[in-house]
């Protein structure tokens, strides 16, 4: 009997050393020439390809020789990896292979899954998608499901219904990998990535799936360790959750995610640019109430003067009837941490924090004694508002911003609103909103 299994672990533990020192992660590669571990990995390649050359010749039932082509195919794959040089001529052969596998065999699954890797590798995201789900008709297996979900997340969108269908396949399929095994930690963090990605198709629809990939991911880090322990490397989880705590304004987790995604993987540029942003943002928040302080103890007495009259006039005139309705004024210093209910707060645009595209849209507030107050404002369209705007919120609610990281120290209160409990003066207010463009991986 052919020692398939011996064949496969031996191929499985060098495709895992080949991704490893293709990620940059400093880990896997520290104090070791590159040049001689890809040159190590080359031999055990060839090795392993004179065993299979053998092992073709001495067994030639179609199950077997399935097997064997299966095996030919993704050694070629790692061999595209290993050797950039012939990528192509290597891609060629793992096609070959793979798809000779399956014609031998329309049950080899590992062929099918393989073959969906190598179109999914190449760019051709149709193909992965079909080969999967025939996969899936012959053995509705985890593997299959797990990289259907990933690929239709990935799908060239034709139109916003075909995008949303397959956002919410990608989600169905990533809770049935979950039936196989709930202590698999690769499953809950596809079904992370699954539920946050259909929380940015609509977050008023999906409002509770951000709090849903949280859980997913933090499953995935809590099984993690139970096995390999490999999950707890994965950037991309880091990087996915921190977006999240980015978008909720809870930075000095973001803060602590981006970090570690940085670490795990030292080439990525994503992650220090979110940090760098985060402490800009933040930074200059706490330059604007600096100047600001300076500013009243100067001219206390004259502070807000003129433009206080015309911010009494809107609240008398019920300018904002939709924020205004059935609710009472009220000023900054009153505001409480939490919901503010039966309340609305006008306030004046004195700052800009954010670009237009920067989700939330970050501005800073003068209400009508010129106390400043920090605003985020979800699901607002690019060029909806600009500094000088004045607008109404409907029962603000407030959070305390508190960041201690490495020699920055920040602390200040914020409203944060969806674009629906705000009316800004002279505007269109019940089409000012829009969903955000947030960028996942995976």
């Amino acid at each position: 009997m052919i020692d398939y299994e011996n064949i496969e672990i031996q191929i499985n533990s060098i495709s895992k050393l080949v991704d490893n020192s293709n990620s940059g992660n400093k880990h896997k590669q520290q104090q070791k020439n590159k040049n001689e571990i890809v040159e190590k990995r080359k031999e055990k390649v060839d090795i392993i390809l004179n065993e299979l050359d053998n092992l073709y010749i001495l067994h030639e039932t179609s199950d077997n020789r399935s097997y064997i082509s299966y095996l030919y195919g993704k050694l070629y794959l790692i061999l595209s990896n290993i050797e950039k040089n012939k990528e192509n001529e290597y891609l060629d052969k793992c096609e070959t292979y793979l798809s000779k596998s399956i014609r031998l065999n329309q049950n080899q699954i590992k062929a099918w899954n393989e073959l969906a890797e190598y179109y999914y590798n190449r760019g051709y995201l149709i193909l992965a998608k079909k080969a999967l789900e025939s996969c899936l008709l012959i053995n509705n297996n985890k593997e299959s499901l797990k990289k259907l979900s990933i690929v239709l997340r990935q799908l060239p969108e034709v139109s916003l219904e075909s995008r949303i269908a397959n956002i919410q396949e990608s989600l169905v399929k990533a809770k049935e990998v979950l039936k196989f095994d709930l202590k698999d930690s690769e499953s809950w963090y596809l079904l992370g990535n699954a539920y946050l990605n259909q929380f940015f198709l609509d977050i008023d629809k999906y409002a509770t799936d951000i709090d849903s990939a949280l859980k997913a991911y933090q499953c995935s880090l809590q099984y993690g360790g139970s096995a390999t322990g490999e999950i707890l490397e994965n950037q991309d989880l880091y990087c996915n959750r921190a977006t999240i705590y980015m978008y909720k304004e809870d930075y000095q987790l973001a803060l602590e995610g981006y970090e570690k995604a940085s670490q795990l993987e030292e080439q990525w540029k994503e992650p220090l640019d979110k940090i760098n942003k985060i402490i800009y943002i933040l930074s200059s928040i706490k330059e604007i109430f600096h100047l600001n302080a300076n500013r009243k103890n100067k001219q206390s007495s004259h502070a807000g003067g003129g433009k206080s009259f015309k911010l009494r006039t809107f609240l008398t005139m019920n300018t904002f009837p939709k924020t205004q309705a059935n609710r009472s004024p009220i000023m900054v210093p009153s505001l409480q941490p939490g919901l503010n209910v039966n309340c609305y707060l006008i306030g004046k645009v004195k700052y800009q924090i954010s670009n237009k595209e920067y989700v939330p849209r970050i501005v800073v507030l003068s209400d009508n004694n010129s106390n400043l107050i920090v605003t985020s404002i979800y699901s607002l369209p690019v060029n909806v508002l600009k500094k000088g705007d004045i607008i109404s919120i409907a029962d603000p609610f407030v959070k305390n911003i508190v960041v201690q990281w490495k020699q920055y120290s920040f602390h200040y209160q914020c409203i944060q609103v969806n674009s629906i409990n705000i009316e800004i003066r002279g505007k269109d207010n019940d089409n000012i909103s829009a969903k955000p463009l947030i960028t996942t991986h995976h």
